[in-house]
C-alpha cells in the first residue's frame, strides 16, 4: 500500500511525502528511524491505483523480471563480473523499460553500490528479488540465489497464469451475457414496445421487461454514485468490523472462500520457501512476504507471526491464527521437529497449489451452469414477453375477421 505522510524533523521543519509499506506501523517506524516524527499518515488510494496503470507503472512486469534474472544469471555463471554482465544485459533485454532499469543498475554499480542495493534503488523490482540477491551476497552464492529467484518467479508466473486461465472463461461468458441483456433492454425493447402496444395485449412477462427497460434507461446515471456509495460503505464496514473480521467473512463465503484461502496460502508459502532457500532467516523472510500481500489483514497477521518468532515462540505455534488453516501449523510443527522447516514450507505451497487448482475447477463447474441458467431465463422471458404476443397478433391479422 502507498501512504501519504506529514512529519516534523528535530528542528520543527515540516516534511511530507509518500511511502510504500505493508502497514501504517511500518511507515511510522521508517520515519522515526530517519529522525522524523509523524503527524499524519493516511492511505493514498489514488497513487496506489495509478501504480497499476500500465502507462504509469515504474515497476517491471513479471516477464521482464524473469528475463533480466535469467540473462543475468547466465552472464554471472560464465565468470563475468557484475558491471560487464550488466553491459551485456542491456543489449539483450527486450523492452525499453527493462533497458532503462539495467542502465540504472549499471550506474549504481559504478558508484560503488552492491547489486542488491542497486536493485533496491531502482524501485522497479519486487522486494523478493532484492531480498534474494542480498541473501546470495551474504552467503557468497550469488549464482545459486539467482537460480532460485529465476525458478521462483517462473513458477509464480505459471501459477497465476493457471488461475487467470480458469477464471477468464466464465468471466467472459458472464460479461457477454449481461452485455447482450443490457443492449437488448436499451435498444431493442423500446422499438418492440410500439408493436406490442398496437395489439392491445400486454402479458405479464412483457410488463416486467418494460419495467426493467424504464429502470435502466431512466436511472442509468445513478450507477456511478451507487458504485461510489458501495465502495464508501464497504470501507466504513471494514473500519467498523476490522480488517481481520472482514477477511474471515470473505473466507467463509460459499465456493469463493475456499479459493481465497488456497490461493493465499499458496503464494505465502511459495514466497517464504523461496526466501528460505536463499539463506534468509525466517523473521526477515516473513516481513518481506507480508509486504507482498494485497490483504491488509494478512499483512498484519504475518507481521504478528514474525514478532512472535522474535520473542522466541516456535514457528508452528506462531502460525496458530484464525487466518491460517490448522493444517499449516501442524505441518510446520513436523518440519520443525525434523529440522526441515524450509522443505516443509515448500510442501505446504505445493499442497495448496493443488488445492487451488481443484477449487477453481469446482468453482467453474458451478458457475457455467449458473450462467447458462441466467441466459436461458432471459431467452424464455424474451419468448413469452415479445415473440409470443407478436406471433399471436400476426396470426390474428392473417386469419382476418371471422364470418358468421
Amino acid at each position: 500500500m502507498i501512504y501519504y505522510y506529514v512529519a516534523v524533523d528535530q528542528s520543527g521543519g515540516r516534511k511530507e511525502g509518500k511511502m510504500e509499506a505493508p502497514s501504517v506501523e511500518q511507515v511510522r517506524a521508517e520515519l522515526r528511524k530517519g529522525g522524523l516524527e509523524p503527524v499524519v499518515i493516511r492511505e493514498d488510494y489514488l497513487s496506489f491505483f495509478l501504480s497499476y496503470w500500465p502507462f504509469s507503472r515504474k515497476t517491471l512486469s513479471d516477464s521482464e523480471v524473469l528475463e533480466i534474472l535469467s540473462f543475468l544469471n547466465d552472464f554471472l555463471s560464465s565468470g563475468m563480473d557484475a558491471a560487464m554482465a550488466l553491459d551485456n544485459l542491456e543489449t539483450v533485454v527486450g523492452t525499453k523499460r527493462a533497458q532503462a532499469t539495467v542502465r540504472t543498475l549499471r550506474t549504481q554499480i559504478g558508484r560503488g553500490s552492491t547489486l542488491s542495493d542497486a536493485i533496491k534503488k531502482t524501485g522497479a523490482f519486487p522486494e523478493i528479488v532484492h531480498a534474494g540477491v542480498y541473501a546470495g551476497e551474504q552467503a557468497g552464492e550469488m549464482v545459486k540465489a539467482l537460480d532460485n529467484l529465476e525458478d521462483g518467479v517462473r513458477r509464480d508466473m505459471e501459477f497465476r497464469y493457471e488461475v487467470r486461465k480458469v477464471v477468464t472463461y466464465p468471466s467472459l461468458i458472464a460479461v457477454l451475457v449481461f452485455a447482450v441483456i443490457g443492449t437488448y433492454l436499451v435498444y431493442v425493447v423500446p422499438k418492440l414496445r410500439g408493436i406490442i402496444e398496437i395489439t392491445g395485449v400486454t402479458p405479464t412477462p412483457t410488463k416486467i421487461l418494460f419495467s426493467v427497460m424504464e429502470l435502466v434507461r431512466g436511472y442509468w446515471w445513478t450507477s456511478p454514485p451507487l458504485a461510489a456509495g458501495f465502495i464508501f460503505g464497504a470501507k466504513q464496514l471494514r473500519n467498523h468490523l476490522g480488517d481481520e473480521k472482514v477477511e474471515l467473512i470473505a473466507r467463509s463465503l460459499p465456493l469463493f472462500g475456499r479459493v481465497i484461502i488456497a490461493t493465499s496460502m499458496t503464494r505465502i508459502f511459495f514466497t517464504l520457501n523461496l526466501l528460505l532457500k536463499a539463506g534468509m532467516n525466517i523473521k526477515d523472510a516473513l516481513t518481506i512476504v507480508a509486504s507482498s500481500q494485497a490483504s491488509r489483514a494478512v499483512r498484519n497477521a504475518l507481521l504478528g507471526v514474525a514478532n512472535q518468532i522474535t520473542r522466541g515462540k516456535p514457528v508452528s505455534a506462531s502460525f496458530r491464527h484464525p487466518l491460517f488453516p490448522d493444517l499449516v501449523s501442524r505441518m510446520l510443527e513436523v518440519g520443525e521437529k525434523a529440522g526441515m522447516l524450509e522443505r516443509y514450507t515448500g510442501l505446504i505451497a505445493a499442497f495448496y497449489k493443488k488445492k487451488t487448482e481443484r477449487e477453481l475447477r469446482r468453482l467453474t463447474t458451478y458457475m457455467e451452469p449458473f450462467m447458462i441458467f441466467v441466459a436461458a431465463g432471459f431467452v424464455l422471458l424474451l419468448f413469452f414477453g415479445f415473440i409470443m404476443p407478436i406471433y399471436q397478433s400476426i396470426m390474428s391479422l392473417t386469419q382476418g375477421p371471422t364470418l358468421k
